[in-house]
């Protein structure tokens, strides 16, 4: 007797929609068939089985879940791929580019969800790289300069301990070894209450001013500039040079006039109600997005190496978040109607 998986999943199941989605948008012409023979998986299902796990999935845990998981047996109709499978499905059959999907699928979702086209909201995120195990390409710089750090900040704790037994404050600090979070806010906090004891206010000064040295025209990256190079003349035998500068002869800056316009134009564009409201708008839809695929999906962490498959996985991982979204919306909206026709 052959196991029924239709009459297994809910009506609300997301796997319905994207069996629905992929049916109706002719996944065909994305598959190159030739070198196939006639006992493979068929490729809508498999395709739809990488679609539904959002790419949040290593090929192996897909495979795991075409064989325990009631939506996934429900798309493969209980067949049980192996990760090779899908290796070879996604390197071999795809001929598509999987841009080329991915924008296919949104034109879909503009025409059949309420999708407002004429704002795009841009924002970038960071994701942990696929580096090999038990390697961080910066610790060993991380941790000497944390060490370094450490000991200058216990310096200053020394000297600090000096003051305050001149002044006959009741401050001490300790001085530890080991590099503490908890105790550089304990630190902070007592700094505060002393500067507000003693009735000492914070000072911004604005040093000596810089000159202009040079200026150049700048080809690298994408638009050409005019670079101003500037020094300052007065680093000579200055008491606070070391901590203003590690240059051997003087302080230097850069500055370029076309990029501060740029600064002050968006500072004046984002001044007006309507655009402080885009500005809200961005935080919500576009940050938002990040915190559910990072926080909620747990995906902050690559799968793939190279930058091919890079891309791959994050356009996967995009396509997954949009079908979902698409499946909620969906089901909004069927609920609303029952409720206004009942």
């Amino acid at each position: 007797m052959r196991f029924v998986y239709e009459d297994s999943i809910p009506d609300d199941a997301i796997s319905r929609t994207v069996k629905e989605v992929i049916e109706t948008i002719n996944p065909l012409k994305y598959f190159d068939l030739s070198h196939r023979n006639s006992h493979g998986y068929d490729s809508v299902n498999m395709l739809q089985c990488v679609l539904l796990a959002f790419g949040y999935v290593s090929l192996r845990k897909l495979a795991s879940l075409c064989r325990y998981d009631i939506r996934f047996q429900f798309i493969m109709d209980g067949q049980t791929p192996s990760h090779m499978a899908f290796h070879r499905f996604i390197h071999d059959d795809l001929k598509m580019p999987i841009e080329e999907i991915f924008y296919d699928l949104n034109r879909y979702f503009e025409k059949n969800d309420t999708i407002d086209a004429d704002i795009l909201y841009i924002d970038s995120t960071k994701f942990e790289d696929n580096a090999n195990k038990m390697t961080f390409v910066w610790m060993k710089a991380t941790k000497k300069f944390r060490e370094k750090r450490w000991i200058r900040i216990m310096d200053r704790l020394e000297s600090l301990n000096r003051y305050c037994k001149k002044e006959e404050l009741p401050y001490r600090f300790s001085i530890l070894k080991e590099f503490s979070f908890e105790y550089l806010a304990e630190i902070t906090d007592t700094l505060d209450r002393i500067m507000r004891s003693k009735h000492i206010e914070e000072q911004h000064g604005r040093g000596h001013a810089f000159t202009l040295e040079q200026t150049k025209e700048s080809v690298k990256g994408r638009y050409p500039r005019t670079i101003q190079f500037y020094h300052n003349e007065h680093c000579e035998g200055c008491p606070l040079r070391s901590q203003c500068t590690r240059s051997k002869h003087r302080r230097t800056l850069q500055r370029t006039d076309k990029l501060a316009e740029m600064q002050i134009e968006i500072r004046e564009n984002l001044m007006t109600e309507t655009r402080q409201e885009l500005l809200k708008q961005r935080s919500i839809q576009a940050e938002g997005i990040f915190g559910q695929i990072k926080q909620d999906q747990e995906y902050d962490r690559l799968w793939r190496r190279k930058k091919t498959m890079v891309k791959l996985e994050l356009l996967l991982v995009s396509i997954g978040h949009n079908l979902r979204k698409y499946h909620t919306h969906k089901m909004q909206k069927q609920k609303t109607n029952q409720k206004s026709h009942s």
